[in-house]
């Protein structure tokens, strides 16, 4: 199949996701992948360039169109949609393709939608986020809920990541029947127990004996590591040897370091920055537990947090706030994970699991059998060139 991907995002410079994971795989299938993203982030660029994407398997050839982009709201996103319709019409008709993959709503959606309408190219859509939700002020996210509708309701099918997801899509009146679940992917030899991290160990000067305690992520008000720092001082009295690995960057970084520096535990967190997606089996790997503390209020509670899979993957005993978005897929401890309601919990769950080392072994084998049936890669790549392939019948 000739397959074209679009978002909205620079994808060559967000951390890898769904979509890099998804495209590349689909090319090393022996499909055509082509992938329309955006060049925000650079400041204005008006060019449109074209590369490989390969941000997870170098020998994968996905032809990555990133159109120009002008740094000026309103008007940034006037040149977006425009401009994206240009690219995606020329892609479509110079490159036949089968089946358009769709992202996003906004700059690309509605193009998109139209173009797939005009030129009869089914539109599959892969729902990883409830999109308005995230939206920072309640007129955006009238905006963005609008465009949603408009773009749910007129997709030839929707494949979504988690049964919450599949409940966020169908409230805006779109026909179950054409709703799919697609559960997030996952390489189990690429995340796996094997790989070997004492490179990294020795570059962050982390002892054998050191119990690490691994989060991975963006680091935004809403992560819910701030309220864990908090409680890490609880952790150090019963656990003089934890250490917090904080893999990842954001707008958080500089209030973190202040409160770390305020409670005196300089010496027992790390935060990384941005590290490449090669190297995150070896963070995972030098943890003894993971974490995944988003606070469960609100919009947040129906969130699923992929990169807990991916933990899993490795065999990590892995502990998580009880986000509905999570415990609908993954129920508990025999998928490896442990859930809490409090803040508080988290850190007491941690001190028992470091304490605990068969249990850990338990919960991590547990994990890795979970992601083994249902996350895996291949068989997840199948099911999306069987939705694929379907979706062209139906409008064949």
């Amino acid at each position: 199949m000739n397959i074209l991907f679009v978002s909205d995002d620079n994808l060559l410079k967000s951390v890898v996701y769904d979509i890099h994971i998804l495209a590349e795989s689909l090319s090393l299938c022996g499909h055509q992948v082509y992938v329309i993203g955006s060049q925000r982030g650079n400041g204005t660029c008006l060019k449109t360039e074209k590369r490989n994407m390969a941000r997870v398997y170098r020998e994968a050839l996905t032809h990555l169109i990133s159109v120009g982009s002008i740094n000026i709201s309103g008007v940034g996103t006037l040149f977006g949609i425009l401009s994206s319709y240009r690219a995606i019409r020329k892609v479509i008709i110079e490159r036949n393709i089968d089946v358009i993959v769709l992202y996003t709503v906004v700059r690309t959606g509605l193009p998109a939608v139209n173009l797939s309408k005009a030129l009869n190219i089914p539109l599959v859509f892969r729902n990883i986020d409830m999109l308005h939700r995230l939206m920072p002020t309640p007129v955006k996210q009238k905006i963005v809920k609008f465009f949603e509708k408009k773009v749910y309701t007129q997709a030839d099918k929707i494949l979504a990541l988690s049964p919450k997801y599949i409940e966020y899509i169908t409230n805006f009146g779109v026909d179950k029947s054409k709703i799919k679940m697609l559960p997030f992917p996952v390489d189990i030899d690429f995340f796996h127990h094997s790989i070997d991290s004492n490179e990294l160990r020795q570059q962050w000067k982390l002892d054998k004996d050191d119990e690490i305690i691994v989060f991975i992520g963006c680091l935004y008000d809403f992560s819910g590591i701030t309220e864990f720092i908090c409680q890490f001082p609880k952790v150090l009295k019963e656990i003089p040897k934890a250490k917090l690995l904080i893999v990842g960057d954001g707008p958080l970084r500089t209030k973190l370091e202040q409160i770390i520096s305020e409670l005196g535990i300089k010496e027992h967190i790390i935060i990384t920055g941005l590290q490449p997606f090669q190297t995150m089996p070896q963070y995972i790997n030098m943890a003894s537990v993971c974490i995944n503390p988003y606070p469960v209020f609100g919009d947040m509670k129906d969130l699923f947090c992929a990169k807990v899979i991916q933990y899993l993957a490795c065999g990590k005993a892995t502990i998580s706030s009880s986000l509905q978005g999570m415990t609908t897929m993954l129920p508990g401890e025999s998928c490896g994970i442990v859930y809490t309601d409090k803040e508080t919990d988290m850190a007491r769950e941690v001190i028992l699991l470091l304490k605990s080392p068969e249990r850990r072994k338990r919960l991590g084998e547990a994990g890795f059998n979970y992601v083994k049936q249902t996350h895996s890669k291949d068989k997840v790549i199948s099911q999306l060139e069987e939705y694929l392939m379907e979706a062209t019948r139906k409008t064949g």
